[in-house]
């Protein structure tokens, strides 16, 4: 049997998690989606990246934000993006796939990424996310400050993987 090298999200640096004619599962509405990659590259840190939420009164939520306006994929082939983000303002940072598939909860609790996320976990793997073609992304901005704020911005990097629309399969449990 052949050597089989399995990438998953991990501590450190972000990585690829597939590889040109690897598969790559996402876990997204109680399924799995899988399919094989065609192409990925780097998205990395910059300005064209850095989504602002605008304007937040003290101890306030901006509600549910579409981020198309920053993470629109493409539909043919479809496309998957492998995700970091981290707020650069003194705020919280809810993410949610879709307007009510919330990342990083338990039953009763949600963590938010904030601006001291990053000193403890400098290479922000604890804010990782996949992002398939049409699963609508939405960022919930809270300010904790007793000032209301002017902006707030959220940098966004990563991966973006063009998938093989033929190979898709989805199911219910991992095989």
């Amino acid at each position: 049997m052949a050597n089989e090298e399995h990438y998953y999200s991990k501590p450190g640096p972000i990585a690829p998690l597939a590889l040109v004619d690897e598969w790559l599962g996402i876990w997204l509405a109680t399924q799995w989606q899988c399919y094989k990659v065609m192409h990925y590259e780097p998205i990395p840190r910059s300005r064209q990246f850095v989504f602002n939420f605008g304007a937040v009164g003290a101890g306030l939520w901006t509600g549910n934000i579409n981020t198309q306006a920053t993470l629109q994929q493409r539909n043919s082939p479809p496309e998957a993006m492998q995700l970091r983000f981290y707020p650069l303002d003194d705020i919280e940072v809810m993410f949610f796939i879709g307007n009510a598939d919330t990342r990083f909860m338990t039953a009763r609790q949600t963590a938010r990424a904030d601006i001291f996320t990053m000193q403890v976990d400098p290479f922000l793997h604890s804010t990782e996310v996949m992002v398939l073609t049409n699963s609508n992304p939405f960022i919930n901005v809270f300010n904790p400050t007793a000032v209301a704020l002017v902006q707030s911005r959220v940098q966004f990097f990563g991966y973006r993987y063009a998938l093989d629309q033929a190979t898709h399969k989805a199911f219910g449990t991992a095989r």
